[in-house]
């Protein structure tokens, strides 16, 4: 491929800790590892997400490089897209689970089906984001910690969701047993 000998070079020099010759390599290898990635993930921006990913990867294991610095970066970028797919594909599966939990509890449920007409058409109306954290939460169990691992957030952005959106049910339960 193009420069392979000079990409060999800055990257025996970056990973003695030349700063100049990192960003010689990352100029030389980026259009072309952002290019692979946009085709693999079909999103630009996760694109750019996982080429920064991959250079931090690679600046903290520029020491145990067995293998050309092209085809190492290559394996990096991939194997960081191939996990963010599986990750996203966990998270929907265990949305999916809830919704499905929230469906076979309410039919379990020998009590009228009008006494929860109003949760359930509330908790529908919320944004996705907050939705799925309740459902996760409180029809699934799950803790703060294992939701955030599954919807990929920080536990205190699914903290926070949790209780915006508890915050918009009571409001909105509240306006429908005054009216």
């Amino acid at each position: 491929m193009k420069r392979d000998g000079q990409l060999e070079a800055w990257a025996q020099a970056a990973g003695r800790g030349d700063r100049s010759a990192l960003s010689d390599l990352y100029d030389g290898l980026s259009p072309d590892l952002l290019g692979y990635l946009v085709d693999l993930t079909r999103s630009r921006s996760s694109a750019e997400d996982l080429l920064h990913e991959a250079w931090l990867r690679a600046i903290r294991g520029f020491s145990k490089r067995r293998a050309p610095v092209r085809l190492w970066m290559f394996r990096i970028a991939r194997n960081l897209a191939v996990d963010q797919a599986r990750g996203r594909q966990r998270r929907e599966k265990a949305i999916a689970g809830a919704r499905s939990s929230v469906a076979s509890a309410t039919d379990r449920d020998e009590r009228s089906d009008d006494d929860f007409v109003g949760l359930r058409q509330a908790v529908a109306r919320l944004p996705d984001e907050q939705r799925d954290v309740v459902l996760l939460r409180y029809y699934s169990g799950l803790t703060f910690a294992q939701i955030a691992e599954v919807v990929d957030q920080p536990q205190g952005t699914v903290v926070f969701r949790v209780r915006r959106a508890l915050s918009v049910l009571r409001k909105e339960l509240a306006h429908e047993i005054s009216a």
